[in-house]
């Protein structure tokens, strides 16, 4: 099976990886057949006008039942090969990444603490976001902006920058969940006894005034 994302790795002027290259998608795309999968379960889609703010495309998506072993194998790795491209990116090359951006900009000095405890802010509020698309914000905020960006900014960024794999992430993993209690009705029992089980011991949990 074809890979979900087309990927291929930033190299120097030298031909060989850079110290801060990341592995960088050429655009993704989904199989046809999972794309298709994902479109079935589409149960309503429209356009809104909301006053307050531009005219958006909203949708109620519900996991479409799949019944083929077969198929759901297929599933389960393209579902694979998605999480390992929104795994969170190596700390140290985060910190080497952030620093090298701010360092294009003029700022004044800090002591040596204080730069400390900014990089901590960086990587924390960078974490949980792949290499790819942190590469991928700097460049763009390199070749747009003329100041440094602040970690909020940053942060949009990638999150536009992974928004639409998170999503397919997301539907796939609904209808991995969907096909698995399809074809083992315990596992819906078991859940169901869980639930039920933690909202009785939170109800027992005395509320102090």
């Amino acid at each position: 099976m074809m890979g979900v994302l087309q990927k291929a790795p930033r190299e120097s002027a030298h031909g060989s990886r850079g110290a801060l290259a990341a592995d960088q998608p050429q655009g993704w795309s989904l199989p046809s057949w999972a794309a298709a999968l994902i479109e079935r379960g589409i149960v309503e889609r429209r356009m809104v006008f909301p006053e307050d703010g531009p005219s958006r495309r909203v949708e109620r998506w519900e996991a479409p039942l799949i019944e083929d072993a077969q198929t759901l194998a297929k599933l389960e790795e393209v579902a694979g090969e998605l999480a390992a491209w929104l795994e969170p990116a190596d700390r140290g090359w985060l910190l080497a990444r952030v620093l090298a951006l701010l360092s294009h900009f003029r700022s004044d000095r800090h002591a040596a603490s204080v730069e400390q405890c900014i990089a901590d802010d960086w990587a924390e509020d960078l974490g949980e976001f792949p290499a790819w698309a942190i590469e991928e914000a700097a460049r763009h905020w390199r070749r747009t902006r003329r100041f440094r960006p602040q970690i909020n900014e940053m942060r949009g960024l990638c999150e536009e920058a992974i928004r639409d794999v998170r999503e397919a992430e997301r539907r796939i993993a609904s209808i991995v969940m969907r096909a698995r209690r399809a074809q083992n009705p315990m596992v819906s029992k078991i859940e169901t006894v869980l639930r039920s089980t933690f909202r009785g011991s939170w109800a027992r949990v005395p509320v102090s005034d």
